[in-house]
């Protein structure tokens, strides 16, 4: 059973790690292996799992003995138990954003927000057929043959095998954000944080959904059902099979929950996980889920299949021994644009870069160099004004404004630094021809306020040969006395047009 994992836990690389407790009568070819903690087993490679060394994926969910998952790129994974057709037709191709299983069969969501279906269909069944065309989709949901998809307007689109009700009875209107669903019942999460519930109320999923507002996750089992609070606690109803309803764990701290068969799964702010209910008639106790030292509470992604977990662990990207999620939680590591991945990665990894190298991603502060347009006519003409805002420390050193017809990349090197420019003739008349047209006050001292301003001026009527041209300037900050380079700011494109 797969459930909508919430994309804003999902913005970092991660390795995965398969968990699921020792099946009753296990496929050989799965080479099980289990290891004892308190009552939980867990078993590796699961028919086919990718090697832990990965750790390249970004989404994981389950199905009905099998398991998707999203790579970088947005390339798609399966593996596990399950009809071949699952594992030989995996959809090609990056982009992909959502995944989940169902039965036989498994959904994605591509970064159009169209809709793909794969895997095996049940004589007589539209759980692949007849998959929605179109776009405007931006999350799906899987369970037994059935498929369910979220719209960009919050309504629900469902299809196939209508077991007890799942899909004909699925509740119609828009403003739903996320969408659980099982074999008997299925359930909403609306814009206000309240849940919708259909499907067959025999276990009393559908009668016993909480009221109230302001729920932030909800997961549907075979025969009970989990809601997380806007406090982090949990609320569990249903049948009490294994006490999957009445062990559910107290207090606060969680963000994300998960249900199969006859277990839970919840994950707490921390990074730990706990586990409760029964798996393939192994009970489970509550437990903080721990690998590589019992130190590690560093997953940021759950999901359950019918009967068994996956979990999605946070990398060390600056592999200093301590997971990113832990860096981040503890402050050890700085995630200045919210992406929950370290600045420094960031700028490794070529995502975010620090063009004046103080330190701070550019994405995240103010750009050094400002204008007040970034296109002028050659007919009309007009002024673009550029505006300084140096680093700190750096009053009467000198400024110096450099342009380029040739583009910013690859840059040049000064130094330790790189300017965001490819030099060429006109990099090499704006430096020959300080304070001259177009350039006026190009070069000078910065003053007690640390801003200055360069203007490019263009005259009316000018060559329309220009027409078609970007011109890109950069400021550069030079040492008062030395003339060292001391900063490079960002570079400020002018598209000429007629």
């Amino acid at each position: 059973m797969a459930i909508l994992a919430r994309r804003s836990l999902l913005l970092a690389q991660h390795s995965v790690l398969v968990l699921a407790a020792l099946a009753a009568s296990p496929v050989v070819a799965q080479q099980v292996e289990v290891v004892t903690h308190d009552t939980i087993c867990y078993w590796s490679p699961h028919n086919g799992t990718p090697s832990l060394q990965v750790s390249d994926f970004t989404h994981v969910g389950g199905g009905d003995g099998f398991s998707v998952a999203i790579r970088a790129g947005g390339f798609l994974a399966a593996w596990g138990q399950s009809f071949p057709q699952l594992f030989n037709s995996i959809p090609s191709g990056g982009g992909f954003l959502d995944a989940a299983g169902g039965e036989a069969h498994a959904l994605a969501l591509s970064g159009s927000g169209g809709l793909v279906s794969w895997g095996y269909e049940f004589f007589g069944g539209t759980v692949i057929s007849g998959t929605p065309t179109g776009v405007g989709y931006t999350a799906v949901e899987a369970a037994g043959s059935a498929s369910f998809a979220l719209r960009a307007d919050g309504s629900i689109a469902a299809w196939g095998e209508s077991d007890h009700g799942t899909v004909t009875s699925a509740p119609g209107g828009t403003g739903y954000s996320h969408v659980s669903v099982s074999l008997h019942a299925g359930h909403a999460l609306r814009s206000d944080g309240s849940i919708a519930s259909w499907g067959s109320d025999a276990f009393g999923q559908v009668t016993g959904t909480p009221t109230g507002t302001g729920f932030l996750d909800v997961a549907a089992g075979d025969g009970h059902s989990v809601a997380l609070r806007a406090d982090g606690s949990l609320v569990s109803w249903g049948v009490d099979a294994n006490g999957v309803v009445s062990n559910t764990p107290s207090g606060t701290g969680f963000v994300q929950v998960s249900a199969g068969s006859s277990h839970t799964v919840a994950l707490r702010a921390s990074g730990g996980i706990e586990t409760w209910g029964e798996v393939y008639g192994i009970s489970c106790s509550s437990w903080l889920l721990e690998i590589a030292s019992p130190s590690s509470a560093d997953f940021v992604q759950i999901a359950s299949g019918r009967q068994h977990l996956v979990a999605l662990r946070s990398p060390d990207c600056d592999g200093n021994g301590v997971a990113d999620y832990t860096d981040l939680t503890t402050g050890a590591a700085a995630d200045c644009n919210g992406n929950f991945v370290p600045d420094s990665c960031d700028l490794a990894s070529g995502y975010s870069i620090d063009i004046d190298g103080d330190g701070q991603l550019d994405d995240c502060v103010a750009p050094r160099l400002q204008a007040n347009t970034y296109e002028l006519s050659v007919s009309a003409g007009g002024k673009q004004e550029m505006t300084l805002t140096p680093g700190p420390g750096l009053f009467l050193d000198r400024f110096l404004m450099v342009g380029s017809l040739s583009g910013t990349s690859p840059g040049t090197p000064l130094g330790a630094l790189t300017l965001p420019l490819n030099f060429d003739g006109y990099s090499l008349h704006t430096i020959l021809n300080i304070n001259k047209a177009p350039l006026s006050n190009s070069f000078g001292y910065l003053v007690t306020s640390q801003t200055s301003s360069c203007e490019f001026s263009l005259p009316p009527a000018f060559d329309p040969v220009l027409v078609g041209m970007t011109l890109q300037h950069a400021f550069v900050t030079l040492d008062g006395v030395s003339l060292a380079v001391l900063e490079v700011s960002n570079p400020i494109p002018l598209h000429l047009t007629l």
